[in-house]
């Protein structure tokens, strides 16, 4: 979806609704029916607004971030191994988590890219965060495939899960001739899973957005 393109949100008014003003002198029978259509059509208005879909793989579910996800979002970002492998500053707070799950909402609306949150199917529970990402950067390489997830949930394969169909769903949806991850040299954990992904290291380089260490660019071409 273009960003030109996406549906704009606004505050409705009673007669902007798709059933048309309030009727006061209408039964309440008939009330709670007209009730029950707008409040279908009013969700079905803002639902049509977030572009971002729904995957499945064999035992996870990428789908959009929810409002209650946002403690187990903190909890996993403040984890000491996510900490470290991503540089995440100490004063990461919940505001600062429900920006980002902002963030990943907003670029699927604008750009048909953006960051699934990551639950198991078998329980439901939030474990990681996994998909694309296309920020405004100018040195920003292109469309970026990337994962974190809750160090709880390490060793058990469902980075390499998500990145794979992270990497299938972009093919599918995107015309870019490559993806890219980006990469600090200290992340070994990603490197691994960006080897299994067929990902290969193309450069490191400073980026603006993070000055203070180089990234690793791995790059992946499009099959042929």
């Amino acid at each position: 979806m273009l960003a030109t393109d996406a549906p704009r949100r606004r505050t409705r008014r009673v007669e902007d609704l798709p059933h048309g003003s309030v009727d006061f002198a209408r039964s309440p029978e008939d009330c709670e029916v007209e009730h029950a259509a707008t409040v279908s059509s009013v969700a079905g208005y803002f639902e049509a607004v977030s572009s971002c879909p729904t995957v499945e793989t064999d035992r996870l579910l990428l789908r959009p971030f929810r409002e209650d996800h946002i403690d187990r979002y903190l909890a996993i970002h403040t984890s000491p191994e996510v900490r470290a492998s991503l540089h995440i500053p100490e004063a990461f707070d919940r505001e600062a988590a429900w920006r980002q799950m902002a963030h990943h909402l907003g670029q699927w609306a604008l750009r048909n890219s953006g960051q699934w949150a990551v639950e198991l199917r078998a329980t439901g529970e939030l474990i990681g965060r996994a998909g694309t990402h296309r920020p405004e950067r100018a040195d920003w390489p292109g469309l970026e495939c990337g994962w974190t997830f809750d160090p709880a949930h390490w060793g058990h394969g469902y980075a390499t899960e998500a990145g794979r169909a992270t990497v299938e769903w972009a093919w599918a949806n995107h015309d870019d001739d490559r993806l890219f991850s980006v990469i600090l040299p200290s992340n070994t954990s990603s490197q691994n899973v960006a080897k299994r992904l067929g990902f290969t290291l193309q450069e490191e380089r400073t980026l603006a957005f993070f000055p203070s260490a180089p990234h690793g660019i791995w790059v992946l071409p499009r099959p042929q």
